[in-house]
């Protein structure tokens, strides 16, 4: 995204981008618990699915090339014996870059491991709300398979309100940090002098708000409803969820391509997407039995004394993040 859009646009795209694909977890519960009884077969849940896909895939498809590099290097490929070195080229690249780099950067770069962590655990916790709610709001409350899928909106109403809150301030900021630049301009990148790259860890502060809101919010989630407190009280603690959650994840996704630019961000947040999908695999297969011997105030309570353990990583990384860079091996790389 680095290299499509300018520093003042990003934040903006950025926040959309983000809050899409989040809701996307929630709204599917939703759609199911109405579309299971109506068609009496589990399998209709993944149509919809399939008929996303192939209106995205036909979006993406006819799109340019956008990474720098590879656009700059494709007049040296491209010669009379094109079509092989190309090929040749290509199967270099995919086995060089887009695999091993990102469990490179996952090894020897703290910050990419460090919010690596912090935000697999995150992004794992909307899974492991997919299986618990429906769990919990039957056995605290008597809720049906529809209105346990109407639960799953708090988590949607908290993720778009998280955009606004950081769309204008950063774009505040952004403009601030990049002297309004001119609509044409893109985003500092590691090619470019140090002295028009502002400080990454100044886009940090949703993440120090994030860091707080979601243990809280697990808290509050799992000892409303084992207290049998009305039902809107532990929805609220979604939507806290949800927002803190996002707040965290933009910020890191921000502050990772600032930090490393539009020729090594892709891989930075590649390594953080691995880590995602793994944990977010695993750990869910045993939310329902441990909401059920545990009881869902301790089982919430696990995964928020879980939460408060990463919750130092922002706050050490806006104040010691310069120190990390500068040991960066990709960012001496470029001379930064």
């Amino acid at each position: 995204m680095a290299d499509v859009w300018t520093a003042r646009e990003l934040p903006v795209a950025l926040s959309v981008f983000n809050v899409v694909p989040f809701c996307g977890p929630a709204a599917g519960q939703l759609v199911s618990s109405y579309l299971v009884p109506l068609t009496k077969s589990w399998p209709w849940t993944q149509w919809p699915t399939l008929f996303l896909a192939v209106v995205t895939y036909a979006t993406i498809l006819p799109m340019p090339e956008t990474y720098k590099p590879a656009i700059k290097s494709a007049p040296d490929i491209l010669d009379e014996k094109g079509s092989k070195r190309l090929g040749e080229h290509i199967r270099t690249f995919l086995a060089a870059v887009p695999f091993v780099r990102p469990l490179h950067m996952l090894v020897h770069e703290p910050v990419v491991c460090l919010f690596s962590l912090y935000i697999a655990f995150n992004f794992t916790a909307i899974y492991c709300f997919s299986a618990s709610i429906p769990f919990v709001f039957k056995t605290q409350y008597g809720f049906s398979p529809q209105s346990q899928g109407l639960v799953f909106t708090g988590l949607m109403i908290g993720y778009l309100i998280s955009g606004p809150t950081m769309i204008v301030p950063y774009t505040i900021q952004m403009r601030r940090n990049h002297g309004i630049p001119p609509t044409n301009t893109p985003i500092p990148d590691a090619e470019e002098s140090p002295e028009t790259k502002s400080q990454p860890e100044t886009l940090l502060w949703p993440a120090l708000l994030g860091a707080v809101a979601l243990p809280v919010s697990f808290f509050w989630f799992g000892w409303s409803a084992e207290a049998k407190v009305h039902w809107a009280c532990p929805i609220a603690a979604l939507a806290l969820y949800s927002w803190g959650n996002n707040l965290l994840y933009n910020a890191a996704q921000l502050y990772l391509l600032e930090t490393y630019g539009s020729r090594y961000g892709a891989s930075a947040t590649a390594a953080n997407n691995l880590l995602r999908y793994i944990w977010a695999a695993i750990l869910p297969l045993f939310m329902t039995t441990m909401y059920s011997n545990l009881g869902t105030g301790w089982a919430s309570s696990l995964l928020g004394f879980i939460l408060v353990l990463f919750m130092p990583i922002p706050w050490a990384l806006r104040y010691f993040g310069p120190r990390l860079r500068a040991k960066s091996v990709y960012l001496k790389r470029e001379g930064i």
